[in-house]
C-alpha cells in the first residue's frame, strides 16, 4: 500500500532539488553575463552589464563556425546511438535469453575491456582506422565509437535481461514462436525504459567526445587539432624503403623540439608560433634532415 507524501516531505524534496539546481544554473548565468559585456571587459560576479552586447552571440556563432559543427555532431550522434544500442540490446538477449555457447567468456571478457582506460586505445585506433581506408569524417568516429559503447552498453542491457522471468520466453516458445519473434514482440517492448536510459547516456557520451574526434577528424582549419601523422621517426639509410622499419628518434633531438616548443622561439629567427602548430613545425624541422623522417 503506497502512501501520500506530506506537505512538509515534499517542501524537503523541492529545497534540495532547488539546492542542487543552483550547482548547475549559476555558472551558465555567468556565462551568460561574461558573454554580454563589452569586448576587454571582465565582469565581476553576476553582475548584469548595463549595456548588453548581443550581438555577441552572433558573432561567437559565425566566427566558431557553430552551424558545421552542430551538423557534424548530429550526423555523429545518429550514427553511433542507434547502432550502438541495436547490437548490444541483441548481444544482451543472446547471452541471456538464447544462451549462446561462450556467453559467459564473452562477458567476462567485456568486464576486462571496461577496466582499460580510454586514453589507452586512442593511437592504436588512429592508425586501425587508417589502416582501414577510412576518410577522414565523421564515419572514421562513428565505427570505433560503436565498438567503445558495446562493454557498457552490453553489460546495462544485461541487467535488463536477466530480470525478465523465465515464464515468459517459455510461454512464447508453446505459442510456436521463433527467437527473432519473441525478441521484437515480447523482450525489446519490455526493454524500452532501459532502452531509453542507455539512448540518453550514450547520446550525452558521443556528444560530449572530445579527444577521440580531435585525433581521427583533424580539422586542417583549426590551430588546435592533433595530427598524430606528423610522427618523427628514424631509419637507417640503406633501409628508408621498408615500411616496417620504425624507431624512435634519437633523444637530442626530441629535448630540442620540446625546447623549442616550450620557449615559443625558432632556430632560424623567425616569429614565433604557439599551440599544436608550433609543435608540427618544430617537428617537421627536426625530422627533415639526417635520417629522420615524417610519415604521411
Amino acid at each position: 500500500m503506497q502512501t501520500t507524501p506530506s506537505l512538509r516531505q515534499r517542501m524537503s524534496a523541492l529545497l534540495l532539488i532547488a539546492v542542487a539546481a543552483l550547482f548547475s544554473i549559476i555558472p551558465l548565468v555567468s556565462m551568460l553575463t561574461a558573454a554580454l559585456a563589452r569586448r576587454g571587459t571582465f565582469p565581476q560576479g553576476l553582475s548584469w552589464p548595463t549595456d548588453p552586447q548581443w550581438h555577441n552571440l552572433v558573432d561567437a556563432w559565425t566566427a566558431a563556425n557553430m552551424a558545421i559543427l552542430l551538423k557534424s555532431s548530429t550526423l555523429i550522434v545518429l550514427g553511433v546511438v542507434p547502432a550502438s544500442i541495436l547490437l548490444a540490446t541483441m548481444a544482451a538477449y543472446a547471452v541471456v535469453i538464447l544462451r549462446i555457447p561462450f556467453g559467459g567468456v564473452f562477458v567476462v571478457f567485456l568486464l576486462i575491456t571496461l577496466t582499460l582506460p580510454f586514453e589507452l586505445v586512442v593511437v592504436p585506433l588512429y592508425y586501425e582506422v587508417k589502416d582501414m581506408g577510412l576518410p577522414s569524417n565523421q564515419l572514421a568516429f562513428i565505427i570505433p565509437a560503436i565498438g567503445l559503447n558495446m562493454p557498457l552498453a552490453v553489460f546495462w542491457m544485461l541487467t535488463h535481461f536477466r530480470s525478465v522471468p523465465a515464464d515468459l520466453t517459455e510461454a512464447a516458445q508453446v505459442d510456436g514462436a521463433d527467437p527473432w519473434s519473441a525478441f521484437l514482440r515480447i523482450h525489446l517492448p519490455l526493454a524500452v525504459p532501459h532502452i531509453a536510459a542507455l539512448a540518453t547516456l550514450l547520446f550525452l557520451a558521443t556528444w560530449n567526445s572530445f579527444l577521440l574526434p580531435l585525433v581521427l577528424i583533424p580539422d586542417p582549419r583549426s590551430t588546435q587539432s592533433i595530427d598524430l601523422s606528423a610522427v618523427c621517426r628514424c631509419a637507417r639509410p640503406a633501409a628508408r624503403t621498408d615500411p616496417h622499419l620504425r624507431v624512435r628518434c634519437p633523444a637530442r633531438r626530441w629535448r630540442r623540439v620540446r625546447r623549442e616548443t616550450a620557449g615559443g622561439r625558432r632556430a632560424s629567427g623567425r616569429p614565433p608560433v604557439s599551440g599544436h602548430a608550433a609543435w608540427h613545425i618544430h617537428l617537421r624541422e627536426a625530422c627533415a634532415g639526417g635520417d629522420c623522417r615524417v610519415l604521411p
